[in-house]
């Protein structure tokens, strides 16, 4: 394999290829040896591991350990997990590492590399991967001897962790879980049967299986839901949830099978832990809806935007000391967590919040209130001077009320926009959201074509 093709690997928070290709069991083991000397560069590390169920989770994770252990470290091995049981455990027991490998939502020929430190707290972009870069690509490491290695089992512990979280429904809960062959089959099964006095856990999809037969391990690819949608209908649930492939993404749709969208469901738990701590932050990135704030607002509680991506949410959380947080891809964070995002936590909130309502409300009714506005949902444009576009904007809307906190947000009050470049491909991403229909399309045509270099800046965007 060409060692050149490595170094474009080290892009961004996460380490991602396609197996075979991009990365492989040589690629996985070098970066082995150079995270234990990014978290233990002079000592004895411990550290915590476990994979998703792609066809080459276990053979990389296998040579990653052998990284670490080569360089003295301790290591231990949860194999098959969620990267949220992973996350949990690693800042639970204090380890000062913490690896999953999996390729999250992407398709079942990538892999790749969550990397935490201590408090599960994501390695930063701008002076972890450099270093980590370099590290990988030194040219002789010496050996140490003490290596230590153990496999673990965790699952009963993290599941009754998660149950301790449920208050006691005033009805019962019936809903399905699409768990999409991924991860987190084992985690559903024993929360199903922990729940089941008060809860009813339908479940899809369970088996571990790498190659992922049944649907997308993104559960917002077209056609991902179709299975859950049956799922509900068929037996009348109260909601349904998909997972992603490692478990980390909650995706919702209510009753009528109708995908709520991630940010309202981030307002619903947020206005939730909120009214039991009687205030609070919630952090939300930047792409969502103005109903979102305005909801957190109402319940007495502080919206705190931030830049897209999980290390920024984190961050945030942890600088704002929020309850939770959440982002428009589906992850949900909870800051008595330490801020660590986890799906199957998301539910246990869900369930909480439809449980706990006097008149049994179905979902649908309460996401209603929130749909004030008119959304484009995030666009992508091709470019291939995603960054310059983006500068470019900034400059034509100089005069506008701007921020730029992530590329450039301009809002004009009865609409607003944000364009940003994409940090994992040549594009910019465009979310617009209007409180009227006509006014969304027109703006998103002429930003589209203006992103585009199709044609200027009409006036009458303005």
């Amino acid at each position: 394999m060409m060692k050149e093709q490595w170094t474009k690997l080290f892009s961004s928070y996460d380490i991602r290829g396609v197996f075979g290709q991009e990365i492989d069991t040589e690629f996985g083991e070098r970066l082995g040896t150079a995270f234990g000397a990014l978290i233990a560069p002079d000592r004895q590390g411990r550290f915590i591991i476990g994979h998703d169920v792609r066809l080459s989770s276990s053979d990389m994770s296998a040579a990653f350990i052998r990284g670490l252990l080569e360089q003295g470290h301790e290591v231990v091995d949860l194999e098959l997990a969620s990267t949220p049981m992973i996350s949990w455990c690693g800042w639970a027991e204090e380890f000062d590492g913490i690896a999953s490998i999996t390729a999250s939502h992407l398709g079942s020929h990538y892999n790749g590399f969550k990397l935490s430190r201590r408090g599960a707290m994501p390695i930063d972009s701008k002076t972890d991967i450099p270093l980590l870069k370099e590290l990988f690509f030194r040219s002789e490491t010496e050996p140490r001897s003490g290596g230590r290695f153990k496999k673990a089992n965790r699952l009963g512990r993290y599941v009754e962790m998660l149950k301790g979280f449920l208050h006691q429904p005033k009805r019962r809960i019936r809903l399905g879980v699409d768990v999409g062959n991924g991860a987190a089959g084992h985690e559903v099964h024993m929360l199903s049967e922990l729940l089941a006095s008060t809860v009813e856990i339908h479940s899809i999809f369970t088996a571990p299986d790498g190659s992922f037969p049944n649907r997308s391990s993104n559960p917002l690819d077209e056609g991902a839901l179709d299975h859950l949608r049956r799922l509900v209908f068929e037996k009348s649930l109260d909601f349904g949830v998909a997972l992603d492939g490692d478990a980390d993404r909650c995706i919702v749709i209510d009753e009528q099978g109708q995908l709520v969208e991630p940010d309202f469901v981030l307002a619903l738990i947020a206005v939730h832990l909120i009214n039991s701590q009687e205030s609070g932050s919630v952090v939300h990135d930047l792409r969502c809806s103005k109903s979102v704030a305005e909801h957190i607002a109402a319940a007495g509680g502080r919206a705190v935007a931030t830049k897209v991506g999980y290390p920024n949410i984190r961050k945030s959380i942890m600088e704002s000391r929020a309850l939770f947080g959440g982002e428009l891809s589906g992850h949900y964070y909870y800051g008595d967590m330490n801020g660590i995002d986890n799906a199957l936590r998301t539910v246990v909130e869900l369930i909480n919040i439809l449980g706990s309502d006097e008149a049994a409300r179905p979902l649908s009714q309460f996401v209603q209130p929130l749909k004030r506005f008119h959304g484009s949902g995030e666009i992508t444009i091709h470019s291939a001077n995603a960054k310059d576009c983006i500068e470019d904007l900034k400059t034509r809307f100089a005069d506008a009320p701007a921020n730029y906190l992530d590329g450039i947000t301009v809002d004009f009050g009865e609409w607003w926009f944000n364009a940003r470049a994409s940090g994992t491909e040549s594009a910019v991403r465009l979310i617009v959201e209007s409180n009227q229909a006509s006014r969304l399309t027109d703006r998103v045509e002429a930003l589209s074509e203006l992103i585009a270099g199709v044609s200027p800046v009409p006036a009458s965007i303005f």
